[in-house]
């Protein structure tokens, strides 16, 4: 499950950790997951 704000991208990694990161992405798996569920 992913939620945008402002200025976080807030997400489940997959081992379950809750995780706000800054609204550029450092991470492959990240971006992919952003991918799949912005529509």
């Amino acid at each position: 499950m992913i939620s945008f704000s402002r200025h976080y991208i807030s997400y489940v990694d997959f081992e379950g950790h809750f995780t706000t990161q800054c609204c550029y992405i450092n991470s492959i798996f990240t971006l992919l997951k952003i991918k799949e569920y912005d529509e």
